[in-house]
């Protein structure tokens, strides 16, 4: 066949040459930024599924403890994303929440990659087999573009990646890093050249070391390239004048080759530390020993499984008896493999609620109204569309080796989770994929397909959508909905004033199904706004029957019991159950707004809602205290001029450094105090103060660990806190 020129408009185009498409990949990318930024202007959430292992990898790393918490945990996890993670709390100065923000760059730059792949997949498609006229349909360049544009539309507003890209997990890094080792193939294939075949095996290495899933598919990936020939008759997107030809004599498998060192080499520096470490070869990770065993029918439960292997100290003997035991279940059974298919696959492509679905304070906490109907259209419904409309854009696009590297890589994932274990979270393997071609298939690049191929597509979709629809959790929406409704207009009439008609409104959102934790301290609330004291105590409790650990309801009913003078049961509240006493003192500062007492026995329990900054209570020369962060801080009441005298000490070991205490009443009053090792009283003139007084309690720490390698306490002590008085001036 004879060369094909593509004119320079047809090219992939990096960024936009027309000032409307600039413009619009601009807003698409603005609007990306801003739906995630607002997700991350959420109240921190509680860490869910994989990240509080990542958390704590992470933060092991930045302290210089190095890997071990895997010695322990039952599989050995890919290092990359913690790796990023580390950075990310450094250059946060260990502030969790701050450190999502690399990873919504990285989202964004996600949206911008599959801009670049809706291009890369659509540019110059010529005449398809079985067209009803043989026009050139697809070498429009502004179908090219507009295919691109609408990919990024997609990414940018799919609620998932901007989900994703504000938690502390490795899906995000994992689809920034596919996408362009996606991009870079479909490059090569256009124009083979040996510095994208290197560049392409170091990226997807790097991808590789994030989630270790596309390792297996390497092989696949050489086989494709090597076969570059067997589809030069259709040759994509031949560059420049001529490059058919060169590309003949490109020596091809000298570029497979070139690729598959660079995948390797990019994972050896960690395969060869797996092995000094654990003198096992591991490439990557375990996890797929684990799901051998634990996912293959095993006649153990889940935790006796972990229980067992996080008795083995070393990953590679811990990853060697979960195999063998896994391969001896399916030798006694061999179709658990079969009947594993079905499950694993409705719940790759199932809609289901999950503790990660949602940026929540709490697992239990409600959704608000328009946050919910938000990912109802921006995650579910829109989900259903990228779908269906990438099978469309796939059975109608030209079959060519884009498509082919597409097909084996969604097909090797379905077939790879439904032989092993399937999520719906595992999604995010097949964005990168589908996104381009949903957007192939809004902007019709598949215009003019025979009916044979129509019909491939509606039979494959509908198969598709009845797996979505038969699994959707209807009754989970049609509650949530009823109970945000009635929550909602309970909040406008206690606008309005209608504090009687909020309590009805509260009751309906009760009455909802079996309830929610967050509708019964609601319906608490709007008790006691009405001075129902012991109907609002009943709400809490009953908030706490659903969920024994959900300490909000634990610190409302402490609240009021301590308001009603009964100590000892606000005591036992506030202590709550399954919870740190540091997650229960910093929701309580936050969230309380109570007149501050005049007198704080820190360290005592009542204590809750008027310190922030501050650790356990423990005694200490027998008296109840609390140890600071080293950035504390106290409540106490204002208004007339009063006299503050705090009792503190700062007792350090002699390789610790040296105590320096300063006490705030603004960021500009400041005092330094003496660090002394013992107890000592101070004394301040507090003047009149309209509010309640904020105390700020700033020192310098150490951690009992870095000083003494016999402990195990990590924590960062400031100074210790035994109470703090505020006495009016007679």
């Amino acid at each position: 066949m004879s060369s094909l020129s593509i004119p320079p408009a047809s090219r992939l185009q990096l960024w936009p040459e027309q000032r409307r498409a600039q413009l619009a990949l601009l807003a698409i990318l603005a609007l990306a930024l801003a739906i995630r930024l607002v997700l991350w202007s959420l109240p921190e959430h509680q860490p869910a599924n994989d990240e509080v292992e990542y958390l704590t990898v992470a933060r092991d790393l930045l302290a210089g403890r190095g890997w071990r918490f895997y010695e322990g945990y039952p599989w050995l996890r890919a290092p990359l994303y913690p790796l990023f993670l580390a950075g990310s709390l450094a250059l946060a100065g260990g502030d969790a929440r701050l450190a999502s923000l690399p990873a919504i760059a990285l989202s964004v730059a996600t949206v911008y990659l599959l801009f670049l792949l809706g291009q890369a997949i659509t540019i110059f498609q010529r005449s398809i087999p079985g067209l009803r006229t043989r026009a050139d349909l697809h070498s429009d360049p502004a179908i090219s573009l507009r295919a691109g544009l609408l990919a990024a539309l997609l990414s940018a507003l799919l609620l998932t990646l901007a989900t994703f890209a504000n938690l502390w997990m490795a899906e995000t890094l994992w689809n920034v890093l596919f996408a362009l080792a996606l991009l870079l193939l479909l490059r090569w294939w256009a124009s083979p050249r040996l510095a994208l075949a290197a560049a392409a095996g170091v990226v997807l290495g790097l991808a590789t070391l994030t989630r270790s899933l596309p390792m297996l598919f390497t092989p696949a990936i050489v086989l494709w390239m090597l076969v570059r020939f067997r589809f030069q008759g259709a040759s994509s997107t031949p560059e420049i004048e001529g490059s058919r030809a060169e590309s003949r004599g490109a020596k091809l498998p000298i570029h497979a080759a070139l690729f598959a060192v660079c995948f390797v080499l990019t994972l050896s520096p960690w395969t060869l530390r797996n092995w000094l470490a654990y003198s096992a070869f591991i490439p990557v990770e375990t996890g797929l020993a684990y799901n051998m065993w634990a996912f293959n029918e095993p006649r153990e439960e889940l935790e006796t499984i972990q229980a067992i292997l996080s008795a083995i100290p070393n990953p590679g003997e811990r990853a060697e008896y979960a195999q063998r035991r896994g391969i001896e279940r399916l030798g006694e059974d061999p179709a658990i493999l079969l009947r594993k298919i079905r499950p694993n696959l409705t719940a790759l492509f199932r809609v289901k609620p999950i503790e990660d679905r949602f940026l929540r304070a709490n697992y239990y906490s409600d959704v608000s109204l328009p946050y919910f109907v938000a990912a109802l259209l921006a995650d579910d419904l829109l989900y259903l569309l990228i779908l269906l409309s990438a099978v469309w854009g796939l059975a109608t696009m030209r079959f060519d080796g884009r498509v082919l590297l597409v097909l084996l890589w969604l097909l090797y994932v379905m077939a790879t989770l439904a032989l092993t274990h399937g999520e719906g979270r595992y999604r995010h393997f097949l964005y990168p994929a589908l996104i381009p071609y949903a957007g192939a298939a809004f902007a019709g690049a598949g215009r003019g397909v025979c009916l044979r191929r129509r019909g491939l597509a509606l039979a494959c979709a509908a198969m598709l959508a009845l797996v979505v629809f038969t699994s959707y959790p209807w009754a989970w929406v049609g509650a949530n909905l009823e109970r945000g409704w009635w929550q909602a207009v309970a909040d406008w009439r206690l606008w309005r004033g209608d504090a009687e008609g909020a309590l009805r409104a509260e009751l309906r959102a009760v009455e909802v199904g079996e309830g929610s934790s967050d509708s019964w301290i609601r319906f608490g609330l709007a008790n006691e706004r009405l001075g129902h004291a012991e109907q609002a105590l009943r709400a809490y409790r009953a908030a706490l029957t659903l969920h024994s650990d959900y300490y909000p309801a634990s610190v409302r009913l402490g609240a009021l019991l301590r308001r009603l003078g009964r100590d000892d049961e606000a005591r036992e509240a506030f202590r709550g159950q399954w919870v740190a006493p540091e997650t229960i003192t910093a929701w309580a500062w936050e969230r309380l707004r109570e007149p501050a007492p005049e007198r704080l026995d820190v360290g005592d329990v009542l204590d809750t809602g008027f310190v922030s900054g501050v650790y356990a209570p423990e005694m200490y020369d027998g008296v109840s205290v609390r140890w600071t962060d080293g950035s504390a801080a106290l409540r106490l009441a204002g208004g007339p001029p009063r006299l503050l005298a705090l009792r503190i000490a700062a007792p350090r070991p002699p390789e610790a450094p040296p105590a320096h205490v300063e006490l705030c009443l603004a960021p500009r009053r400041c005092l330094q105090l003496p660090g002394a090792a013992s107890w000592r009283t101070y004394w301040l003139a507090l003047p009149a103060h309209a509010g309640d007084w904020t105390l700020l309690l700033r020192s310098t720490t150490f951690s009992p660990a870095a000083v003494n390698g016999r402990s195990d306490d990590t924590r960062q002590l400031g100074v210790l806190v035994d109470r703090a008085v505020a006495l009016p001036l007679r």
